[in-house]
């Protein structure tokens, strides 16, 4: 190996010794002294903090389910949310307020037999392993709204019956190596300006589908699963306030597309 080899290999070694001990002593970054004392201020609070009503309780009044609505001194301050909650956590409820506005009731644990098979037929779900869990779920007389967990982030996701029948399919946005392979080889069953198509069964008619994907190719950040009779769109990454708004707008006009 000779003399030159083996000090590159103790060259490499010792960038190697340096490389661990900078990642032991890195500072510990502004962001993370934040969630650390957020932590500790929760855990120091005695109280319990009730979203749907906005206040706070002891554990005793959670335990008998009594308390006083109506006592000031028990409300959270918008400030005190703030303060208290990461902000993906005030998003989440924010978006919970809005859904029970359009009329959506909140489901209690555990979901039955058939509110579960919202999840079964996803395979976008599946895709996840079980990396996947659920905040709130939602339903109306139409449709379901869920507030979903995955990888420590909450995802809005929005399911609803179709009368598309055949077929199942699964769009999500292109990536910049999908434009490229596109302009080479076009191979998506279903072409969609924006959206790479993945078929787990192939239908003999697509044009449902086609249209329902021209509504969805207005919305950014989302990935989207048809399969028969039912529709569902979630976005990706963590959600924001206004992807109620454009998440709601869209199954309505499938809705009232008739698709």
């Amino acid at each position: 190996m000779g003399v030159l080899g083996g000090l590159l290999i103790i060259a490499g070694f010792i960038g190697v010794l340096f490389f661990i001990i900078s990642l032991a002593d890195r500072p510990i970054y502004k962001e993370e002294k934040e969630s650390e004392a957020l932590l500790k201020k929760r855990l120091e609070d005695p109280r319990i903090y009730d979203p749907e009503t906005d206040t706070y309780i002891t554990l005793e009044e959670a335990e008998s389910g009594i308390w006083d609505l109506e006592d000031a001194s028990k409300k959270m301050s918008e400030t005190e949310k703030r303060e208290q909650f990461f902000e993906e956590d005030l998003v989440a409820e924010s978006i919970r307020k809005e859904l029970i506005k359009e009329g959506f009731v909140k489901v209690k644990s555990p979901l039955s037999e058939e509110q579960f098979k919202v999840f079964e037929r996803l395979q976008l779900l599946d895709q996840l392993d079980e990396n996947w869990g659920y905040r709130y779920f939602f339903e109306n007389a139409k449709m379901i709204a869920i507030i979903l967990t995955i990888h420590n982030a909450y995802e809005l996701a929005l399911s609803i019956p179709i009368q598309y029948s055949s077929g199942h399919y699964i769009f999500k946005e292109k990536t910049i190596s999908d434009r490229i392979l596109d302009k080479i080889r076009p191979d998506d069953a279903i072409q969609v300006a924006d959206y790479e198509c993945f078929p787990i069964q192939n239908s003999k008619t697509t044009r449902a589908v086609e249209n329902i994907m021209h509504l969805v190719a207005k919305v950014r950040g989302v990935e989207v699963e048809i399969l028969p009779h039912q529709f569902f769109i979630k976005t990706t990454g963590s959600q924001k306030l206004v992807d109620v708004f454009v998440l709601l707008d869209l199954v309505k006009e499938i809705e009232k597309n008739g698709y």
